[in-house]
C-alpha cells in the first residue's frame, strides 16, 4: 500500500503475491462457480428490491385511498413522546406483575407501570437505536426507550408502520 489518504495497489506489490493455481481445468469449474455465486448475490439483491417495492406498494394500497382526505403532519402532531426513568438497577429486586421491556424484550415485572394502553416504543440508547416495538398496555421500558403514544385521532398501528418506514435504525450504523 501506498499513498497517505487514499490507498494504492500497484504491481511491484502484486507481483510478489503467491496464489494456489489448481489445473486448468479445475480453474474453469472454480471460476463457473463463483460466477453462478456472483449471479445468485445479484438475483438475491434484485428480489429484494423488488419485495421493499411490493411491501411499500401494499402500504400505500392498504392506508390510502383515492377518496379518502389526506393531511400532512409532522410526527409531533401525530403523538407524543414520553421518556422513562427507570434503569436495569431499579428493577433487579423488584418483582411484581407489570412487565418491563428493554432493547432485547422483556426484562422483569415489576409492581408498577407507566403505560396504561398500547403504546409504541423506540430504542433511543445503545445497541439498536431506532428499532420500534407495540407493547402492551399496564408495562413500563427501560430508560434506553422512548415512549410514543399516539394521539386520539391516530391509529396505534397505522403509526407503528410509519415509524417503522422511516428505518430509523439505518440512520445511525
Amino acid at each position: 500500500k501506498s499513498g497517505s489518504v487514499n490507498y494504492l495497489m500497484n504491481w511491484s506489490t502484486l507481483v510478489n503475491y503467491e496464489f494456489e493455481l489448481p489445473p486448468i481445468e479445475r480453474q474453469r469449474e472454480l471460476a463457473d462457480l463463483l460466477w453462478a455465486a456472483n449471479d445468485l448475490k445479484e438475483a438475491y439483491k434484485n428480489l429484494l428490491q423488488k419485495t421493499d417495492e411490493i411491501v411499500k406498494a401494499k402500504f400505500n394500497k392498504m392506508f390510502y385511498s383515492n377518496d379518502a382526505k389526506i393531511t400532512i403532519g409532522k410526527l409531533s402532531d401525530l403523538c407524543k413522546k414520553g421518556t422513562s426513568r427507570l434503569s436495569q438497577k431499579d428493577i433487579e429486586n423488584n418483582n411484581g406483575i407489570y412487565p418491563v421491556f428493554g432493547a432485547s424484550g422483556l426484562v422483569n415485572n415489576i409492581d408498577k407501570y407507566d403505560m396504561d394502553k398500547e403504546y409504541i416504543a423506540i430504542i433511543k440508547d445503545g445497541a439498536g437505536v431506532g428499532r420500534t416495538y407495540k407493547l402492551p398496555a399496564f408495562s413500563s421500558v427501560l430508560a434506553t426507550m422512548q415512549y410514543i403514544i399516539p394521539n386520539e385521532n391516530v391509529n396505534l398501528m397505522y403509526l407503528l408502520y410509519l415509524i417503522k418506514h422511516l428505518n430509523l435504525g439505518n440512520n445511525y450504523k
